[in-house]
């Protein structure tokens, strides 16, 4: 039988790329997603796929839900193989002292704890069958602590900790798990980006344009991200580089981060 893969936010950007890729390779794809509409729109596209994909109105800040799609997959296909947390938000940017609270509890919730949650409800399967994934989306932005975004920056940290952890953790029940910190692609992501005005939003918006490798792109990494074993992926091949120099020369990475903080902070001031 083929492989069965959950992907969370599979509604659209990368989730929904994930979602196709993963279809085309002949695994049976579940997809979860808050957006009716767009959750419908990719069920179609995975229909033309494969015969056997499933959706579910899924909403990672509510366990509820992620517990109800482990029900139906069990049912419907007797468990899971992989499963992607990908869902998240760009949330509250600006400075720290005008990011409020409620803010970054949004973020913690969604991007932290979502993933925490999809890790809770499925991990006890691939436990019981000891072997499987947990591959977990988190951002550069965790390996490059961008100025003026310290809650996402946190948020997507956090993923990354847990993710290593989790690596040690569930090794000896033959699970695998990976992380991966895209840099900025052309997405959907700024939807959910709230900033003190429209600077931060125009700033993101021109990077995701001017971006080298698409959803598409990554979505293919991630596929092959199995078959390598790794646990880190950074897709872009610029912050793999700066990644690099950060450990290798931290003084010239600190010069460089405090120039970028400088320009960004005159842009939007």
């Amino acid at each position: 039988m083929s492989k069965r893969v959950f992907v969370t936010g599979g509604g659209s950007g990368l989730g929904r790329a994930l979602a196709l890729r993963y279809a085309k390779a002949g695994y049976r794809v579940a997809i979860g997603d808050i957006n009716e509409a767009r959750l419908q729109e990719v069920s179609d596209e995975l229909a033309a796929l494969t015969s056997e994909s499933l959706s579910f109105k899924c909403d990672t800040t509510r366990i509820s839900d992620l517990e109800n799609v482990r029900s139906k997959m069990t049912e419907a296909w007797g468990g899971l193989d992989i499963v992607i947390n990908n869902a998240g938000i760009a949330g509250a940017s600006g400075f720290i002292e005008d990011l409020s609270l409620k803010s970054w509890q949004t973020l913690i919730d969604v991007n932290v704890l979502g993933v925490v949650r999809g890790c809770k409800v499925f991990v006890p399967l691939l436990k019981d069958q000891r072997s499987g994934s947990v591959i977990n989306i988190a951002s550069s932005a965790a390996l490059m602590t961008p100025p003026l975004m310290s809650a996402y920056t946190v948020s997507k940290a956090s993923v990354l900790g847990l993710s290593e952890t989790l690596r040690y953790e569930l090794s000896p029940f033959g699970i695998d798990v990976h992380c991966v910190c895209p840099g900025y692609f052309k997405t959907n992501l700024t939807e959910s980006l709230e900033s003190n005005g429209a600077a931060m939003a125009d700033f993101v918006t021109r990077v995701m344009e001017r971006s080298p490798i698409t959803s598409e792109d990554i979505a293919e990494q991630v596929f092959q991200l199995q078959e390598s074993k790794d646990f880190l992926l950074i897709p872009h091949q610029n912050e793999r580089k700066l990644w690099r120099l950060k450990r290798w020369l931290p003084k010239w990475f600190e010069k460089k981060a405090k120039q970028t903080a400088q320009l960004m902070v005159e842009k939007l001031s």
